[in-house]
C-alpha cells in the first residue's frame, strides 16, 4: 500500500485497492449516468416545468395588475 489510508487499512486487516481502479471506474461509469439522467429530465420534467412557468408568468402579471386597479378604485 502506497498512501497512507491504505497503510492505515493495511494494519486493521481491511482489503486495500490500488487508486489507479477506482479512478479508471469512476471515470467510465459516471458520464454514462450524467447523460441518462439528463436525458430522463428532459424528457420528463424541464419540458413541462417550461411549458408552466411561462404561463404561471402571465397569469401572475394579469393578477398583479387587477390588484393594483382594485386598490386606486377604493
Amino acid at each position: 500500500p502506497r498512501s497512507r489510508t491504505n497503510l492505515v487499512r493495511a494494519e486493521q486487516g481491511l482489503s486495500f485497492k490500488r487508486k489507479k481502479n477506482s479512478v479508471q471506474k469512476m471515470t467510465v461509469e459516471r458520464p454514462r449516468r450524467v447523460l441518462v439522467s439528463v436525458y430522463f429530465l428532459i424528457c420528463s420534467g424541464l419540458i413541462e416545468n417550461n411549458e408552466k412557468k411561462k404561463k404561471k408568468t402571465k397569469r401572475g402579471r394579469g393578477e398583479q395588475i387587477v390588484k393594483k386597479q382594485k386598490k386606486k378604485i377604493k
